[in-house]
Parts: structure tokens; C-alpha cells; sequence
């Protein structure tokens, strides 16, 4: 099925630049901050044996040797002191972090616009006072509209991250700080403004924030004055925080806004699982594979056993075997086709019906196709079963240590796009087809 070429959706579009500067600014700090701290580990051990050379030169009989010698040792003392006083990882940890926020700035932004866009009626909401010279100035009623919500936008922007929420959740009537880790999202914008402020000092407004959010943690509130870190696991664990918020904030008022566009919410909600269970980023795809699974409406049934099947997958590989038990065997599945019959069959590991099913399914099903067995991580543990890899070559009648031989020919003919991936291996999860046989 070939992919279509349609202009993804505003708030699809919005989300997914956000959702992928999290990915850049994180792989960022995978990458760079050991470089950064290898680069001055080189250089300062270059200086010092520069300075041990110098001085050896320095007690020479000749002149001129002795000479050299002093210049290169002022040199390199020189290079030494600013290395001692050297922040480079500081810093660059610290804009990264800053970094994060600035995307999400844009986020906002872009998300406020995609809605007002797609519902101007929106704009007799706000109530701001525009000057005369713009209104003289402005060269339609369409152009002052568009001034003054760019204004709202930017003073929206200018408010704290808690104040925005507030003004979200009266603006739009619903509820948007219902979520754990809200006060995680809080407490990390609160960080932030003491990096860009304070130079990590804690302030009072920063405890007093973080406690009006309900942040807690066992360091908290920390003594003011105090110099706070950020650190790989903090800044993972906020990269979390950030993508989380991402995405349940554009779908909740998405979903809220633009109720006759729940199958396209639905498809664009699943995609993204789709891709976290393609990375194994287990951690992620259980977050929005719950937010997903909690969702009071579907657009069909079938969307509902898609949603599951991609939670479920989640919780088994994410660590949480027994909760995705207790989910696939509370659901009746008696009535789907054999492509999510599998699904559970998989999950719960009965490799007999997995394989009497696959059988059944043949070569090709309603959502199972023959690169689903090579790629999804459903069947990650499964394809390496005698189970599996009999009932494979009876349906396709060769081995499939052939095919996955084709594959890596095939990816080996791929020349690379120069762009930073994650570290975990391609798979797959459930989902339609359209989503499956687009990549």
C-alpha cells in the first residue's frame, strides 16, 4: 500500500516537532556530554606533558633552548589555568536543558495556533484591548485577527508554565494537571528558570512553586542558596516528563476541540506508541499507552483492541508482565479476527496457538504481514521458538533466518540519512494497516 502524500494534521504537525526536539536535545546528551568531558580530559593531560617537557628544556645550558622553553611553558601554563577554570560540560548540559523548554515554548505556541486555526470562533474568547494604529494599520479584519492572537500567544508565553495550564484548563473547560507527573513538569520549569537566572541557586519562588504544584521528592524543599545539578538521570528523567506532557496535553484538547476528528486523533495517538515500541522506549510507551487505554471513547472497537494490544505489549517488555496479563485476559477477544488473537496468544505465551494462528492468518492478513513477523516487538521473543520458526516456513516455504538475511541486504543498500537514532533495536507493534505499510 503505497503512503499517501496528505499534510499531516496542525496539532499532529506541532506535537510531532515537539515530540522530536525532546528526541534531538536528549540524543544530544548521550552523545556530546562525554565528548565534551573526554575532550578536557585530552587536553588538559596534552598540557601537563607539555609543561614537564618545558620544564625538563628549562635547565639547559643553551640559551636559546632555555628561551623556547619559557615561552612554551608560559603558553601551556596559561592553557592550564583556563582548563582548571573550565565549565564546558556545565554549560553545555545547561543549555540543553534550557534547550528543552525552548521547545516547548514553540510547542505551545504552534498548538494554540493549530486549534485557533481550525476553530477561529475561539478568538470572541479572548478578551484583549487592540490599539487604534493597529486597527488603522492593519489591511483587513483578517490580518488584525491574526495580530492579535499572535499578541495573546505571546503574552500567554510569558506567564509561568503552572499559570499557563491554569488559563488552558479555564479557557478550554476541562482539566489538564490530572496527571502524575505534573508536578514533575513544575518542579523541572522551576529548575530551569534557576539556570537561566540563577545559575542553579535555589530561590524561594522556586520552592514555593514546586510545592503549590504537590512536588515531593526525598531532597525536597532543599536549603535556599543552594546549587542544584541536573545529571544524566535527572535530565532523562525530565526528557520523560517533557514528551509525556507533549503528548497528553495536544491530545486532551484535541480530542476536547475536535470531537468529529476522533478516528484521525486516534490514528496519529497510535502512531506514536507505535513508534515507542519501535524504538523500545518501554518507559514512554507505557505513559502514553495508558493515557491511550484510558481514553473513555474509540472511534470503533477494532481501534480500542489496537490500543490494548500496544499497552499491553508495553507493559510485558517494559517490566510489567503481570499487569499486561491482567488486561489481555479481562477483555474478551472471542469475537476479533485472528490478527489480534495472536496478539494475546503471544503475550501470554502460548507459542501452540500463537503458531496455529499465524497458520491461519497465512501469508498475509487484515493487519499482519510478513515483515510484521521480522519487525514488531510482539513477536521478539517469540520468532526465536521452534514454534515460530516451523510455522514460518510452512506459510512462506523458506526458513526465516532467510528472510531476516534479505532484510539486512536490503538495509545494507539503504544509504544513511545522517541523522542520530536511538540506541534500541527496529520492531513493531500492532497497529493498522495504513500505519504499518507506511514504513
Amino acid at each position: 500500500m503505497e503512503e499517501k502524500d496528505e499534510k499531516a494534521h496542525p496539532i499532529e504537525e506541532a506535537t510531532n516537532t515537539f515530540l522530536h526536539s525532546v528526541r534531538d536535545i536528549e540524543a544530544a546528551v548521550k552523545v556530546f556530554m562525554p565528548i565534551g568531558h573526554e575532550i578536557l580530559r585530552e587536553r588538559w593531560k596534552e598540557t601537563v606533558n607539555s609543561l614537564k617537557e618545558s620544564v625538563d628544556k628549562i635547565k639547559s645550558d643553551d640559551d636559546e633552548v632555555r628561551t623556547l622553553a619559557q615561552i612554551a611553558f608560559d603558553q601551556q601554563y596559561t592553557r592550564m589555568e583556563r582548563l582548571e577554570n573550565t565549565k564546558l560540560p556545565y554549560h553545555l548540559e545547561k543549555s540543553l536543558f534550557i534547550g528543552l523548554f525552548s521547545a516547548y515554548d514553540a510547542f505551545i505556541g504552534d498548538l494554540l495556533k493549530a486549534i485557533f486555526g481550525k476553530r477561529p470562533e475561539l478568538l470572541k474568547k479572548i478578551t484583549k484591548t487592540i490599539d487604534l494604529s493597529s486597527i488603522v494599520a492593519a489591511s483587513d479584519l483578517e490580518q488584525l485577527k491574526n495580530e492579535a492572537l499572535e499578541e495573546y500567544i505571546e503574552d500567554f508565553r510569558r506567564d509561568g508554565y503552572a499559570k499557563q495550564f491554569e488559563c488552558l484548563e479555564k479557557f478550554f473547560e476541562l482539566q489538564l494537571t490530572k496527571f502524575s507527573n505534573y508536578s514533575n513538569f513544575i518542579e523541572a520549569s522551576q529548575r530551569r528558570h534557576l539556570f537561566t537566572h540563577c545559575s542553579g541557586q535555589v530561590s524561594q519562588q522556586y520552592i514555593d512553586c514546586c510545592k503549590t504544584a504537590g512536588y515531593k521528592s526525598d531532597d525536597f524543599p532543599p536549603e535556599r542558596g543552594k546549587t542544584l545539578k541536573l545529571g544524566p538521570t535527572y535530565f532523562y528523567s525530565v526528557c520523560d516528563v517533557m514528551f509525556e506532557v507533549g503528548v497528553k496535553l495536544s491530545h486532551t484538547l484535541w480530542r476536547k476541540q475536535f470531537p468529529n476528528e476522533l478516528e484521525e486523533a486516534d490514528k496519529v495517538l497510535s502512531d506514536t506508541i507505535f513508534e515507542l515500541l519501535k524504538n523500545e522506549r518501554w518507559n514512554r510507551a507505557i505513559l502514553i499507552g495508558e493515557f491511550a487505554y484510558s481514553q473513555k471513547k474509540h472511534v470503533d472497537k477494532e481501534r480500542g483492541k489496537i490500543v490494548t494490544a500496544n499497552y499491553c505489549i508495553a507493559l510485558k517488555f517494559g517490566g510489567d508482565e503481570e499487569r499486561s496479563r491482567t488486561i489481555l485476559e479481562s477483555r474478551d477477544w472471542s469475537d476479533s479476527m485472528p490478527d489480534f488473537k495472536i496478539a494475546k496468544a503471544v503475550l501470554l505465551d502460548d507459542y501452540e496457538e500463537a503458531a496455529r494462528l499465524m497458520e491461519i492468518i497465512g501469508k498475509e492478513g487484515e493487519l499482519i504481514t510478513e515483515n510484521s513477523y521480522l519487525t514488531w516487538p510482539l513477536f521478539r521473543n517469540f520468532r526465536s521458538s521452534d514454534e515460530f520458526l516451523k510455522a514460518y516456513e510452512k506459510i512462506y516455504g523458506y526458513s526465516f533466518a532467510v528472510e531476516a538475511k534479505k532484510e539486512v541486504e536490503r538495509s545494507e543498500e539503504k544509504a544513511p540519512q545522517g541523522t542520530l537514532e536511538d540506541e534500541a533495536e527496529p520492531g513493531g507493534a500492532i497497529n493498522d494497516e495504513a500505519a504499518a505499510s507506511s514504513r
